[in-house]
């Protein structure tokens, strides 16, 4: 059950990270 939940929480976490490198094009 708490792969799920980090799974998610790094989905969420990994997309702000990605954002933040890559800055709108």
């Amino acid at each position: 059950m708490k792969n799920i939940l980090l799974a998610s929480t790094s989905t969420i976490y990994g997309s702000d990270y990605l954002e933040y490198l890559l800055p709108e094009l």
